[in-house]
């Protein structure tokens, strides 16, 4: 019982901790995804504001999905 209350522990602190991640996001009404750097490929096509966000504000803004060009190096 004590190793399954530690382990759930352990899941929502590192939810909590990836959730205060900052990420950059593409401030534009057809950009959807969100980018671990400012210099990031993916964000070379914003002609619009780039904005630092935790990941939770980026999810709850509708950035859900990682940008294609980090998750083939990550």
């Amino acid at each position: 019982m004590k190793i399954i209350i530690s382990s759930i522990a352990i899941i929502l602190f590192s939810i909590s901790q990836n959730n205060d991640k900052e990420v950059y996001i593409c401030v534009s009404s057809t950009a959807t995804k969100y980018h671990l750097t400012k210099t990031c490929k993916g964000l070379d096509e914003c002609t619009h504001t780039i904005k630092k966000v935790t990941l939770k504000q980026a999810n709850e803004l509708g950035y859900k999905n990682l940008c294609g060009w980090e998750k083939k190096f990550n």
